[in-house]
C-alpha cells in the first residue's frame, strides 16, 4: 500500500542521508491491488496528490520526513507542491512494479530501493501497516500518530466545529472506552 510503501522509504531516509538532487531512480514493489496508487503522477487536486505513490515519494524526499503533521498535510493540500519542479523531478523516478509475493497475509508488503548518482543503493522493505496487529507500535510512535492524528482532525475540521466543540471531540474519542453511550459523541458531532 501507500503508506507501508513510505514507511519503507522512511526507513531508508532514516537510515542514510539523502539528498534528493542525488536520487537517480527509485523502485517501489507493491501489491498488484495497489497499483491505482501509481496512476496519477502529476496531482492537479488534493484526492490526487494524497492518491499518487509517485507524489508522496517526491513530497517526502523533497521536503524531508516531518514531526509537524500539520505542515505535511499543509503540503499535500498545497497546489505548489503538486507542480514544484524538485518534487516532480522525483515524481519522473519513481518505478513501481508488482510484487508477486504480496499476497494473502503479505497484501500490504512493500519494498523500496533508492539508487543514488553515485552508485550507493539502499533498500527497504516494509511487510506489514504500521500500527497494525503484526506491526504494532511502540508507546512513542502511538503517541507520535495520536498527535498527527489529532491535528489532521484539527486542520480538516476548524472550517466547520468551533475550537471549544473540537477539544470536546477530541476528549471523548479518547476516553471511547469509558463512554456509557456512543449517542454522546455522535451528538458532538452533529453541527
Amino acid at each position: 500500500s501507500i503508506h507501508t510503501s513510505l514507511d519503507a522509504l522512511n526507513m531508508v531516509m532514516a537510515q542514510h542521508r539523502i539528498n534528493h538532487r542525488d536520487v537517480r531512480e527509485i523502485n517501489v514493489g507493491v501489491n498488484n491491488n495497489f497499483a491505482h496508487y501509481t496512476t496519477v503522477t502529476r496531482p492537479t487536486d488534493v484526492i490526487g496528490a494524497h492518491f499518487s505513490l509517485a507524489f508522496g515519494f517526491g513530497l517526502r524526499l523533497v521536503t524531508g520526513e516531518t514531526d509537524d503533521a500539520h505542515q505535511y498535510f499543509e503540503d499535500y493540500l498545497n497546489p505548489q507542491k503538486w507542480v514544484d519542479p524538485d518534487i516532480l523531478r522525483i515524481v519522473d523516478i519513481v518505478k513501481p512494479y508488482v510484487l508477486p509475493e504480496a499476497i494473502n497475509d503479505l497484501n500490504h508488503l512493500a519494498k523500496v530501493q533508492v539508487k543514488l548518482a553515485d552508485g550507493s543503493v539502499f533498500e527497504a522493505v516494509q511487510e506489514y501497516c504500521t500500527g497494525g496487529p503484526q506491526n504494532r507500535q511502540t508507546s512513542a510512535q502511538e503517541t507520535k500518530f495520536r498527535m498527527q492524528l489529532e491535528a489532521k482532525f484539527r486542520m480538516l475540521a476548524h472550517v466547520a466545529v468551533p475550537d471549544k466543540r473540537m477539544d470536546q471531540i477530541l476528549e471523548t474519542v479518547r476516553n471511547l472506552e469509558k463512554l456509557p453511550k456512543v449517542s454522546q459523541l455522535v451528538a458532538l458531532l452533529v453541527k
